[in-house]
């Protein structure tokens, strides 16, 4: 997949890449992987939060009867 980005923020990246002694590839991958992986936690604690809420609800629903 190719990325579209700003000037700028493409030179941003090359100039890190350069830092790091790593190529402007290396480092996005690495930045997109660390945000899936970010990403993927935080839907699973938010299916996580929905599912205790149901439970919780279905609960007191079922003990209120």
């Amino acid at each position: 997949a190719s990325v579209k980005m700003p000037p700028e923020l493409r030179d941003r990246v090359q100039t890190l890449a350069k830092i790091r002694n790593s190529s402007a590839h290396a480092l996005m991958l690495q930045a997109i992987e660390r945000y899936v992986e970010r990403e993927e936690k935080r839907e699973a604690l938010r299916q996580a939060e929905h599912l205790f809420q149901t439970l919780l609800h279905d609960a007191f629903a079922d003990g209120a009867a």
